[in-house]
């Protein structure tokens, strides 16, 4: 009796099965990092940015949006899509400066709209 090798949708069907009956929602939500809490803190931390009001300092929102942001986005990923294949040609430290650059840019965007 001959048995038929699996086709790509099929494992890769099966993998979802197994993922799913493993519970990884549970673990995710245990940890504090289900996507709804991580929106939500970054959207309580926006909107405590908003009611520091135009008084405030572009630094001190800066510094409450921060901590939120890190948390919410992935900048090393996002920074790796942005260049694609030239993300490959850049030194460990060339990356770094990229990824502190594209982050520190991105909340800076924020804290300057969010007043």
């Amino acid at each position: 009796m001959k048995f038929s090798k699996c086709t790509e949708n099929q494992k890769f069907g099966g993998a979802c099965i197994a993922i799913f009956m493993l519970g990884t929602g549970s673990a995710i939500a245990s940890t504090g990092n289900a996507p709804d809490s991580v929106v939500a803190k970054l959207n309580m931390a926006l909107i405590h940015s908003m009611k520091m009001g135009p008084s405030s300092s572009y630094k001190s929102r800066f510094h409450a949006l921060y901590p939120e942001m890190i948390h919410a986005y992935d900048f090393s990923k996002i920074a790796h899509y942005s260049l694609g294949t030239a993300w490959d040609k850049l030194s460990a430290p060339e990356k770094k400066q990229f990824v502190q650059a594209l982050t520190h840019y991105s909340v800076a965007n924020y804290a300057a709209h969010f007043t």
